[in-house]
């Protein structure tokens, strides 16, 4: 009898702790994010779940849909944690009498300076073959997703998406030292693409920046304010006739040891593997890298459907692998670039629900940053590796959704999204931050 009253009266206390943290929860929430007069004109959504409990600490227009930017990021990550494999799939090859056969399979890291091992680029230096690059006819991408801007077309977070990305899709305008400087790819140093860079310079001193033509691969100089150190410019990918056209210059060949075409069918094609892939993901997610996201979507495309097709692929995961989803989201690219995608915070915690239980917790941790690292590297540094999540910030939106783990151990995973904010991202982070060490420091 006195087992049966002890076990009711912590039963009892352990409902009462319960019903208090959440309570302070509810309290926190209205003081520092939904009645904060900072973010008076903005429209808020919280979902907090307990997993262990397998029930909700707090909601507020849970529901309700939002524009996430880069916590578009999180579904993308899932799919690449469950269908790239231990390594990316770079390229397909066949090699045939004197012919080399090469097929790109969207890998990003192919050439960017970020993966310095480059084995597959190093065995094609070596060949004495005739390489032919044979494109997918059944690929189906575009430069730029659904619902992008225009106007960042010069700045690195708008990279282009392609078949066979190489230096990132970027240019690398890098300083050395005195008034020298170094370009990566060095073909994009010489005509058409940069012409007479020292003449340019004149009456220029040190104090310039690169500018791209908005329709063309032409770049040039121009006056600016500020010291030249270096700068990543996208260019122009041209259905990847430009990506053809760099590798051929690094690799040292000319069209006639070194073509360029397009076929259907691959057999007889075998698997190049480059870099290994949680390395990719994490600085997709730690940097919030835009490009890597994109490629990400395309790649797991095309181990799922055998070609490279982002829409294609959204439409075959919102079937497949979201189809339990609470609410419906529109899912428009893979980087949260567009402002045509929705999701709910319901739908994120439930996403990073199913990577907690398929993943766990020390996968996550490899992928997603904490406190004081890549995009929150100014907040959280108190308590690293007690936070895991993935930032998202447009104009007028900030978002944040992960994992915290509480003062009694308890991991809980959350998804806060805020819209229609007429404050800086840095004032509502910072509310984020006060509000999500409370919910830490309480539950």
């Amino acid at each position: 009898m006195f087992n049966r009253k002890a076990g009711l009266f912590f039963c009892c206390l352990l409902i009462g702790s319960l019903f208090a943290s959440a309570q302070s929860v509810h309290k926190e929430a209205h003081n520092l994010l939904i009645n904060a007069p900072t973010l008076r004109s903005a429209y808020i959504g919280i979902s907090i779940y307990d997993p262990g409990q397998e029930k909700f600490v707090f909601k507020h227009q849970a529901s309700q849909f939002f524009l996430p930017a880069s916590n578009t990021k999180i579904p993308t990550c899932y799919l690449g944690m469950k269908y790239l494999g231990d390594s990316l799939l770079s390229f397909r090859i066949r090699e045939s009498g004197d012919s080399l056969f090469i097929s790109p399979a969207g890998d990003p890291t192919f050439l960017h300076p970020a993966f310095p091992v480059q084995t597959f680029f190093d065995s094609l230096r070596n060949s004495k073959k005739k390489i032919w690059l044979q494109y997918n006819s059944g690929d189906a991408i575009t430069p730029y997703g659904t619902g992008w801007t225009w106007d960042g077309y010069q700045d690195a977070y708008l990279a282009e998406r392609a078949s066979m990305p190489i230096f990132g899709n970027l240019v690398h305008f890098v300083r050395n030292s005195g008034t020298t400087f170094s370009v990566s790819p060095k073909l994009a140093a010489r005509p058409p693409y940069l012409n007479e860079p020292m003449i340019q310079l004149i009456d220029k001193g040190n104090r310039f920046e690169v500018d791209r033509l908005y329709d063309k691969n032409e770049f040039r100089f121009k006056k600016s304010g500020s010291v030249f150190i270096g700068q990543q410019v996208p260019f122009k990918t041209d259905n990847g006739v430009t990506n053809y056209l760099f590798l051929q210059d690094t690799l040292n060949r000319t069209m006639y040891n070194f073509s360029l075409g397009m076929q259907r069918d691959f057999k007889g094609y075998r698997p190049i593997y480059s870099q290994p892939t949680d390395s990719m993901l994490r600085m997709m997610m730690c940097e919030s890298d835009n490009h890597f996201a994109e490629q990400t979507l395309l790649m797991v495309s095309q181990r799922r459907l055998g070609r490279l097709s982002d829409l294609d692929m959204i439409d075959a995961a919102l079937a497949r692998d979201f189809a339990d989803l609470p609410d419906d989201p529109r899912w428009t690219d893979g980087s949260g670039l567009s402002r045509y995608n929705l999701f709910s915070p319901d739908d994120f915690v439930r996403i990073l629900s199913r990577m907690q239980q398929e993943f766990g917790m020390q996968r996550i941790a490899g992928i997603f940053p904490t406190g004081g690292v890549g995009t929150l590297k100014s907040y959280y540094n108190n308590i690293p590796g007690q936070i895991y999540a993935k930032t998202g910030t447009l104009s007028g939106v900030v978002a944040l959704s992960g994992f915290i783990q509480a003062n009694s151990g308890k991991w809980l995973i959350f998804s806060i999204l805020v819209n229609n904010h007429r404050t800086t991202p840095t004032i509502v982070r910072k509310a984020m931050e006060q509000f999500l060490l409370k919910v830490k420091a309480n539950y």
